[in-house]
């Protein structure tokens, strides 16, 4: 096999640079959180092993290895997080420098790049922030891999969305009143995994010796939900972008299982799993299924020995040069890019189907008026002779619709005139494609904001 660095020999490669790039990788696999602690780590070992290299001295991963060890060891017998840091480097690089020689460097490396690391940057891994890689459940071994190749692949495929349900479920308020009903079903022979249980008492059942004249705990109202829920949403697409027709049903049945557990303090596992049920039975998911089917039977494919997933336009590529399958390439292109918009749509629905605060009487009719157009344009949108036209119309329609109902949340009459008015704009450039549909919307707008649309228009045109 080639080694691990066997592109530096190529004609301007930046030898530091990869070297850089492959250890700030085995660090953050190694369980080191962090970004700023994973490229301070890094920053280090290639300083030693540059100035090992005119020491004649060979640093290499078994150092870094070592040192990630020693360092996770210091602290989980309570010592304080940089003085582990720092004590675990000079034990392990200067054994392998030599005292005479490498001394300057670990004094140096010590000041220059382990000392800059603020504590609330280190301490930030124990209370789980979600912005930071680094410190995610490691992957499965070589025997899960092989025996149960597929079942591995979708777990992995899973624990980035796994932790940050976790964490999104850690920083949720009340968590800790569980321990009491986790003790009766433990008592009761029902022994179960325990997601939901928030970081600071975490922090203090693994660091106990750590926390001795520290009683503050920290402050939950700088969790930000609203970008913890983006990133959530984020993940949960990747995962399911993965997904083939012969694995679909493991991934759907992780969704549950683990949604199931993170329910009441992270319903959105839950929901976005009922959402992908509705959204499979619609026409789009069925010319995905179809097409895809087609094109490997005419390219031949093996699905356990080429696995191209559902949403990847991988098959439409191999299946480039056979004639034949231009018109089922055509159609699972546009397939594939509906899925998203028609995803969005479910998600706005369910937003507006479930909420029970705002009052939308004035809005009832032409919200329903409005939905019926949309699931009329996802029905026909596949196959329509101007697709690329008709989708950046209905993306157009579908982001205002989101805007405007965001508008009547806030309760906010200048935000909600604005969205409204985007929207209004939007729905008429249907018109042509939908003439029908577009005039019931436009004739069950409420009469207040007809009214003032009319002077809008007035005033504009003059």
């Amino acid at each position: 096999m080639m080694g691990p660095h066997w592109q530096l020999n190529e004609d301007g490669s930046n030898c530091e640079e990869l070297v850089l790039r492959g250890v700030e990788r085995f660090l953050a696999l190694s369980g080191i959180p962090g970004y700023k602690l994973v490229t301070s780590m890094a920053k280090a070992h290639v300083h030693a092993w540059l100035n090992g290299q005119s020491f004649g001295v060979r640093i290499t991963y078994l150092e870094l290895e070592q040192w990630v060890h020693l360092f996770q060891l210091l602290l989980m017998n309570g010592n304080q997080l940089l003085w582990s840091l720092q004590l675990s480097w000079e034990h392990i690089y200067l054994s392998s420098l030599g005292v005479t020689d490498g001394k300057e460097v670990v004094d140096f490396v010590r000041e220059t790049y382990l000392s800059d690391v603020e504590l609330s940057e280190l301490d930030s891994f124990m209370g789980g922030d979600l912005y930071l890689p680094g410190g995610w459940p490691k992957p499965f071994n070589l025997r899960d891999l092989t025996w149960y190749s597929r079942e591995t692949t979708v777990r992995q495929n899973c624990m980035y969305l796994e932790f940050l349900g976790a964490q999104y479920a850690s920083h949720q308020p009340k968590i800790s009143d569980n321990v009491k009903s986790r003790d009766r079903e433990l008592a009761a022979g029902e022994p179960r995994i325990i997601y939901s249980i928030d970081s600071w008492t975490l922090k203090k059942v693994l660091f106990p010796k750590a926390l001795i004249g520290s009683s503050c705990a920290p402050d939950a109202a700088n969790f930000e939900n609203d970008l913890a829920s983006k990133m959530l949403l984020f993940a949960a697409n990747w995962t399911i972008e993965q997904a083939t027709e012969e694995d679909i049903q493991l991934y759907l049945a992780w969704f549950s299982w683990f949604g199931s557990r993170l329910q009441q303090h992270c319903p959105f596992l839950l929901c976005f799993l009922n959402t992908l049920k509705v959204e499979f039975e619609h026409p789009i998911w069925n010319h995905i299924s179809r097409c895809r089917k087609n094109l490997k039977f005419l390219c031949r494919l093996d699905p356990d020995a080429v696995p191209i997933p559902m949403l990847s336009s991988k098959l439409i590529d191999v299946a480039a040069s056979n004639d034949q399958s231009k018109p089922y390439s055509k159609s699972l292109f546009e397939s594939l890019n509906s899925v998203g918009v028609l995803r969005r749509s479910y998600q706005q629905w369910l937003v507006e189907s479930n909420d029970n605060h705002t009052d939308v009487s004035t809005f009832t009719r032409f919200l329903d008026s409005l939905r019926v157009l949309e699931k009329k344009i996802l029905c026909e949108i596949v196959g329509a002779p101007s697709f690329s036209v008709l989708i950046q119309l209905y993306t157009e329609v579908i982001d205002n619709h989101s805007f405007f109902w965001s508008g009547l949340v806030s309760s906010s009459d200048e935000y909600l005139l604005f969205s409204f008015w985007s929207l209004i704009k939007s729905i008429k450039k249907m018109h042509s494609f939908f003439p029908g549909e577009v005039q019931v919307v436009l004739v069950r707008v409420p009469f207040s904001y007809a009214s003032f649309f009319s002077q809008i228009i007035i005033l504009v045109t003059q």
